[in-house]
């Protein structure tokens, strides 16, 4: 009864507006106590010294009832939600057409004039009212046939598009953004955009059907029109189930030879509209002097030249008017009196795409885009670039956020629609194939009625066809369909790693490189790390070993940006020297000799490194010059003959930025070259001096989007031998033409057209017939096949074959081979994760060996499951650029991009997935540990008693201690402990190994008699029956408070392992990892863990299905259904013990009537026998890590981040090792150590490690590997992520 224990109820979670407060004992002292409101908080607080736990209440919902005219009057929106889910999804398509534009039109209104708070629910109605029209078959077909007298306007979400580009421009695009609110918006002018198609192809179709009407009789056209529609009915329907059963075989002639650059196809660049260079004065200013300031000079021409030289998609112009002048559009200053100006520049973006049937087609992705840039003269004491801003404009035009969120958007929906788990040669069509196909009638007939080209029914199918298969997991694995975006990607992406992009040409005299030569080209397009530049190079002139220039460039791709140095003025000289931007792959010499520097940015702070040959190039000579950049290391070929290799501490980071041939853009420098400082020597080259081009002349530049072995850089000039040896002579010097080209000079990079139309015929699941001999298909297992531009379309007949389970053994596959490449290149050693989106899947070698344990991949050719590879690369790359503005809290709601994304969890790689899921901890690391006292001499003396109960385990001790601690005091980062360990009695210190030893010991514990937390799978028991005999699983009765509360710390503890890769060694089964991530428990998921109730309830459902369709006395009837099962409302649970499947089920009948009643309940029963355990654990779990994102992985992979590697790889183990002197890796005593342990069975090299690490599993990352053993120190390896 004292004052300081009571309990308190508010309305607020800030503790202000109490409801109610309570003390004391007795239930007079606790009335019940209704709340108006959705959520209540309360608060416990008690006194040290009166030993009472807490209170224990119960929450009821209350239903509020109101009356019809009470809720309208009141304007809910909860009535109006659940108004406008009803009548989307229960009122007949009539009434739905007729009044769809009210309903569009009323939300739209809501969502554009709420309140920010309140503006979310809106946005998520809309969202859904817009999906649902595009997906329900009978309203799009009613949209596109033209039946809706109107369609609703998209374009009144403007308002809303003007709000997010104003948001978004001041945001930065690398940091994760939390707004659920912009989050959402995002997503529904993404969806708005998708079906933006559907809409207009039906007001064309609505205005086609007025004009016809307004010419023929009513009669006569309502009679042909219904031929016309019953006729594409039938033509239509008979395709899509020859698409999908029995393939229609299309002729596709191959030896039309139609070439088209394939490098063209998705490329971008930007066309000036418009360019005025003025002065930058102000209107007061400008009346001073009358002309001057007025004057604007017109550079449209100049300015679209130079950016044509300069690879077209990007402008990139200092902010400094002085380095400004020095390019040629702006050599003449409008207004020499006045130190700013300013460019006004209009222009729009067009892109070249490829239209089966049409060929390339060139359309603008956004016109009339406008752009005002300021120019400023500086001076000593004003910079130019101020604190903060960049030191560079740039116009780039690359897809903006909003356009990849829109692109990943239409990609996910096309994966629902695709059919997860089919087979082709037993698919069947839907039972609303009719809708389907009538949309694709209405489809080509709107088509073809707006006068575009028909195309044959070879080439008219979409790309997702729906199937009968469904699957039970909320995020429903889905498929990838080959969308024509997506597909042309994947054959241009194919064609470059098969080839290479040729700047210079082998033949004519070359490209001449003077001092401000800049000549750029439009960057391949691929994503990875890895290439290769090669040249011919002759240099004109000795350099000055006295010289004060700055370097000479080469060749150079990408660049970044910094901005103003925030830092107070200490010195005379400009802050701006600190503030140079840099290249981030830059060839070149320094401009007292002629070595071959390589400099390259690894990481966002601008440590760069440096290679430098050990030759120098020699002057008035042809020399063949290559650099290989194999992610990790960089290698300088010169003469064919590998001159230095040099190993970077972090993998470079791909971009698509233009490669140039000469000087950078001014105010650039390259990655290596550090910022004067004060004292520097005289003769040092300064960020003053610009960096020039070199003086020399270059032919048979290539650019490869892989990286090259040595035979390969030798096979280069093999490839272009010299006519003559007169390598001196500068014109007598000829190359042949490459002789993989037929002798004449073409583009590498050309492909068939035809080929493209092939594969877009196998990719839909029709037959392609060959009529030309050149497109015979390669062999299995031919790395040199196609190995020019072009693409052979055989690769492709397996697409439509494709399931997602296919597509998991084909990740598995990969990432073996990624790990055997990683090994065999020297990576495996300093710790990198092995990288599945720098793999050139073209290139990459499948062994026999690799590919023996997967049996759905092994009837398929090696070149299909490359292809395969390709796409999923592509998908990952993708959902990489949109990653920070999804919003994973609305993984559950169906409507989401985070659900479809989470469906496609299976195929993103884990190394995409850990650069979102690494920044959020980062964010979100508060702890700072916590000291714990364990008396394991207490726990052990428990044990000798034989108590089971725990109460004095290691476990509990721990989990009394650090449970009821704040849960951010254990949020710390991956290079702390969150607790510190003293053990009562014993002398020891913890520096590490005490904690991982009571990490280890509650482990095992977990895992015995000794906690009464898990136990032993049921196929483990009499002599083991079935997989997983290893498992053990959450105790089914353990469902006490205490308990239940224990489960959450186990969630704290997985959470804790995440965080800081503290491995907990437990083996769980999918029963409980599944519900961690948000996925579903199958019958699968019972079978492993008891094959005997599995086989029980299926053989059951078998007979019952049996019996009810032979309505006979089959295989089962009502005297032989009571020997089956139990003749009450029971089962047996996984811990023996019966469990009533009902309530009072132990005293109600299970009869012959009662039979389908029995049989779901025992399905739900077995499915959620568990759950309340497993709901605890992830309620822990969700303390420590954000929860959100944890449907993005799959339970394998938490189950690997939580748990570590189950099998010790000795190689892993010794490639992670580093030796302290005197010893060494050759020692003998070393080596017999190593011996040892590789002919030691798995549970003696955990013994091993639990020794001498104080851990019995490796953790998959290995920055984090530590083994002390007999002077063996681990080495501390650096984590590698994609930027």
């Amino acid at each position: 009864n004292d004052i300081l224990t009571r309990l308190s109820f508010y309305r607020d979670p800030d503790y202000q507006d109490l409801i109610s407060q309570h003390n004391g004992r007795g239930a007079a002292r606790y009335p019940t106590l209704v709340v108006p409101g959705d959520r209540l908080f309360f608060k416990f607080t008690s006194q040290n010294n009166n030993g009472l736990w807490g209170y224990k209440f119960k929450v009821k919902p209350l239903e509020y009832r109101l009356d019809d005219q009470q809720a309208l009057n009141s304007h809910n929106f909860e009535l109006g939600r659940w108004l406008f889910e009803l009548f989307l999804t229960q009122m007949p398509q009539e009434i739905t057409e007729r009044y769809i534009v009210e309903l569009y039109d009323a939300i739209t209104l809501y969502v554009i004039h709420a309140r920010p708070s309140t503006k979310i629910k809106g946005v998520k109605l809309l969202i859904q009212f817009l999906l649902h029209v595009h997906r329900i078959p009978a309203l799009r077909l009613s949209l596109l046939l033209g039946r809706m007298a109107k369609v609703p306007d998209l374009k009144k979400l403007k308002p809303l598009t003007q709000e997010m580009d104003a948001v978004m421009g001041s945001l930065d695009v690398n940091r994760t953004i939390h707004s659920q609110t912009l989050q959402a918006l995002m997503e529904l002018l993404a969806t708005a955009d998708l079906v933006q198609k559907d809409f207009t192809i039906g007001k064309r179709r609505r205005h086609h059907l007025d004009t016809t009407s307004s010419s023929r009789d009513s009669k006569e056209e309502k009679e042909e029109k219904d031929s016309k529609e019953e006729d594409n009915k039938n033509t239509r329907a008979g395709t899509t189930a020859v698409a999908v059963a029995a393939p229609h075989t299309c002729k596709i002639d191959f030896g039309q030879k139609n070439m088209a650059d394939i490098r063209n196809y998705g490329r971008r660049r930007l066309v000036v509209l418009e360019a005025k260079y003025s002065s930058g004065a102000t209107s007061a200013a400008s009346s001073s002097s009358s002309k001057n300031s007025s004057s604007s000079l017109d550079i449209t021409t100049s300015l679209q030249a130079y950016l044509n030289r300069c690879g077209g998609a990007d402008l990139v112009l200092p902010v400094s008017f002085k380095l400004l002048s020095e390019l040629k559009p702006f050599g003449v200053d409008p207004d020499p009196s006045c130190d700013k100006k300013k460019l006004r520049i209009l222009y729009r973006i067009e892109r070249e795409e490829y239209v089966p049937g049409k060929g390339a087609v060139m359309n603008v992705v956004k016109d009339k885009l406008e752009r005002t840039l300021v120019f400023r003269m500086g001076t000593k004491t004003q910079p130019a670039v101020g604190d903060g801003e960049l030191t560079h404009h740039t116009i780039s035009s690359s897809p903006s956020m909003f356009e990849q969120v829109v692109r990943i958007s239409r990609f996910t929906l096309q994966a629902q629609v695709a059919a997860p788990e089919t087979s082709s040669s037993s698919a069947t069509v839907t039972t609303d194939s009719k809708n389907k196909n009538n949309l694709k009638a209405a489809a080509s007939s709107s088509s073809s009625s707006d006068g575009d080209v028909k195309k044959s029914s070879s080439a008219g199918s979409p790309r997702g066809v729906a199937t009968t298969s469904t699957t039970s997991s909320p995020f429903g694995k889905g498929n990838i369909v080959a969308t024509d975006e997506l597909l042309i990607e994947a054959v241009r992406l194919w064609s470059l790693e098969g080839s290479y992009t040729q700047l210079v040409p082998p033949t004519g005299d070359g490209k001449e490189l003077q001092p401000k030569t800049e000549l750029g080209f439009a960057n391949p397009g691929h994503f990875s790390n890895q290439f290769t530049a090669s040249m011919w190079i002759f240099l004109k002139k000795e350099p000055s070993k006295k010289s004060t220039a700055a370097p000479r460039a080469i060749l150079h791709r990408g660049y970044h940006i910094t901005t103003g140095d925030p830092s107070p003025q200490k010195f005379a000289f400009r802050r701006v020297k600190h503030d140079t931007s840099r290249m981030l792959f830059m060839i070149l010499m320094d401009a007292r000799d002629n070595y071959i520097q390589v400099h390259c940015d690894a990481s966002s702070h601008g440590a760069a490194h440096i290679i430098k040959s050990k030759k120098q190039v020699p002057v008035r000579k042809w020399t063949h010059v290559a650099v290989v950049c194999r992610g990790h290391a960089i290698e300088i070929f010169i003469d064919g003959k590998i001159d230095f290799k040099g190993n970077l501490q972090r993998p470079m980071a791909g971009n698509v930025d233009p490669i140039i041939l000469g000087r950078p853009t001014p105010g650039f420098r390259a990655a290596g070259l550090p910022p004067s400082r004060p004292g520097a020597p005289t003769n040092a080259a300064t960020p003053e001096a610009q960096m020039q081009s070199v003086e020399a002349v270059v032919k048979d530049v290539r650019w490869y989007v892989r990286d090259l072995s040595e035979k390969g850089v030798k096979a280069i000039m093999e490839d272009c031998k010299p006519n003559n040896r007169k390598r001196s002579s500068q014109k007598n010097f000829t190359l042949q033409s490459p002789s993989s080209l037929g002798g004449d000079f073409k583009s590498p990079n050309m492909i068939n057209e035809a080929h493209l139309d092939a594969i877009d015929a196998l990719c839909t699941g029709r037959r392609v017939a060959i009529e030309s001999a050149d497109s015979s298909s390669s062999s299995s297992n031919n790395n040199s096949s196609n190995a020019g531009g072009d693409v052979n379309p055989s690769i492709w007949k397996h697409w439509h074959q494709w399931t997602p389970r296919m597509d998991m053994q084909l990740m598995r596959l990969f990432t073996e081979i990624a790990e055997h490449r990683q090994k065999a290149m020297g990576i495996f050693k300093r710790g990198a994760l092995p990288s599945l989106i720098n793999l050139p899947a073209r290139m990459v070698e499948i062994p026999d060996k690799l590919l023996r344990p997967y049996p759905l991949l092994r009837g398929i050719p090696r070149e299909c499951l490359r292809m395969r590879f390709l796409f999923i690369q592509i998908l990952n790359v993708r959902i990489l650029s949109v990653l920070p503005m999804v919003d994973f809290s609305q993984a559950l709601s169906p409507w989401s991009l985070a659900h479809r994304l989470s469906a496609l969890s299976h195929l993103i790689f884990l190394e995409i997935k850990n650069i979102a899921w690494t920044h959020i901890l980062q964010q979100t690391a508060t702890g700072r540990g916590h000291y714990v006292n364990i008396n394991l001499p207490r726990a052990k003396k428990a044990q000798e008693r034989g108590d089971t109960s725990g109460r004095k385990s290691v476990f509990f001790q721990l989990y009394l201690q650090l449970h009821f601690v704040k849960p951010s005091l254990l949020r710390v980062d991956g290079g702390s402990r969150p607790w510190v360990v003293s053990y009562a009695g014993f002398g020891g210190q913890d520096a590490g190994g005490l904690f991982r030893d009571s990490v280890s010991t509650l482990c095992t514990e977990l895992q015995s008699k000794w906690v009464p937390l898990f136990i032993p799978v049921p196929n483990s028991r009499d002599g083991g029956v079935g997989d997983n005999q290893e498992k053990w699983l959450p105790n089914p009765s353990s469902r006490s408070a205490l308990h239940i509360s224990n489960y959450a710390f186990v969630g704290k503890l997985m959470g804790i392992a995440v965080r800081g890769s503290h491995m907990l060694n437990l083996d769980l089964p999918s029963l409980v990892w599944k519900p961690l991530v948000g996925d579903t428990v199958t019958m699968s998921d019972v079978k492993a863990v008891d094959v005997i109730a599995h086989g029980r309830i299926e053989s059951l459902a078998k007979a019952l299905v049996s019996a009810n369709a032979a309505a006979t006395s089959g295989s089962i009837n009502k005297e032989s259904y009571m020997d089956l099962v139990p003749n009450k409302f029971i089962m047996i649970g996984y811990d023996g013990k019966e469990v009533e499947l009902k309530e009072d089920g132990k005293n109600i009948d299970n009869t012959w009537e009662t039979r389908e009643e029995y049989l779901s309940l025992l399905k739900q029963a077995k499915l959620a026998e568990v759950r309340p355990q497993a709901q605890a654990i992830r309620k822990g779990l969700g303390t420590i890590v954000p929860i959100q994102l944890l449907p993005l992985f799959t339970w394998q992979e938490l189950e690997m981040m939580v748990c570590g590697k189950r099998e010790i790889d000795i190689d892993y183990l010794r490639a992670n090792t580093r030796y302290r002197a005197p010893v060494k890796g050759t020692d003998p005593h070393v080596k017999m150590l190593w011996e040892v342990l590789e002919d030691f069975n798995h549970e003696e090299r955990r013994l091993f490690l639990r020794f001498v690490w104080g851990q019995s599993r490796l953790p998959y990352n290995p920055a984090v590997v530590a083994v002390a053993v007999v002077g063996i120190v681990a080495e501390t390896a650096h984590f590698t992520t994609l930027r």
